[in-house]
């Protein structure tokens, strides 16, 4: 009897054990888990946050780098714009030396035979002359003494001529209605937002005749403003206040920076 309920507690001693030790099982039919049991979603959730952040910061370097990569080429640019401006305007500086030791003989021809020379008017009807350099046409040298700036022009203007040298927009300098552009490359039209009024400005023809204007006032002109660009809508007819008119971007590209000069009074 004794030796029964010895085994009997023994056994039932073992069953308690055995099932202290066995581990926690899943709760019932609800399927649900233990109140205290771990998140399945939450690793998932973390690995997701890490996959964003990799693609955020990699996306970010890239931008960084096309900013980068953007103000390198922007830069080579100009640079390559300075070396073929000042290229061309040693050429050009040649021609036009050479052109006016012809018109200094010519002037002494004329001064023999004045019933040849061409008046004013026949020279507007004519246009204006032209050198080639490259295969492109300049009607002369611009000089902005105050800023640093002397720049061959070529007749016509395209955006891949502007990338070599300012251009003429429209007008010509024997209708004083010359409109010249350039881009703001800080070896083009960049040194022109320095210009104040009264500044001289020069511009010397291929055949060697030197037009000197003076800075009658500087402002910012609309995109679209064409005519308020080439022309001041305040005057009647087709007459422009100035004689010769520089424009180039603003760094943000909305407005245009126009130059406006009118001629010197020379005695």
């Amino acid at each position: 009897m004794d030796n029964y309920n010895q085994n009997d507690n023994k056994s039932l001693s073992d069953a308690y054990d055995s099932y202290d030790n066995e581990p926690e099982t899943e709760a019932s039919d609800a399927g649900q888990k233990p109140a205290d049991g771990p998140s399945k979603k939450a690793p998932i959730r973390k690995k997701r946050r890490r996959i964003g952040s990799s693609v955020a910061i990699v996306l970010g370097m890239l931008l960084v780098l096309a900013g980068v990569g953007l103000v390198v080429y922007n830069m080579n640019e100009a640079i390559e714009a300075g070396k073929s401006a000042d290229r061309n305007t040693e050429i050009l500086s040649g021609m036009i030396e050479e052109n006016r030791e012809k018109a200094e003989q010519e002037s002494a021809l004329n001064a023999q035979y004045p019933d040849q020379v061409l008046n004013v008017d026949d020279r507007k009807i004519r246009g204006m002359p032209t050198e080639e350099i490259d295969g492109n046409q300049y009607i002369g040298q611009l000089e902005v003494p105050s800023v640093n700036v002397s720049l061959p022009v070529m007749y016509n203007w395209n955006y891949k001529q502007l990338r070599v040298s300012p251009c003429r927009y429209s007008g010509s300098y024997y209708t004083d209605d010359l409109v010249i552009c350039g881009h703001n490359y800080r070896t083009h039209f960049s040194p022109l937002r320095s210009v104040s009024p009264g500044a001289d400005v020069y511009f010397i023809t291929v055949k060697g005749e030197q037009l000197h204007y003076i800075v009658s006032n500087v402002e910012q002109v609309r995109p679209t403003a064409i005519e308020e660009m080439i022309k001041n809508s305040n005057n009647s007819e087709s007459s422009s206040e100035w004689d010769l008119t520089l424009f180039t971007c603003t760094l943000g590209g909305r407005t245009r920076f126009a130059v406006r000069c009118v001629h010197a009074d020379e005695d």
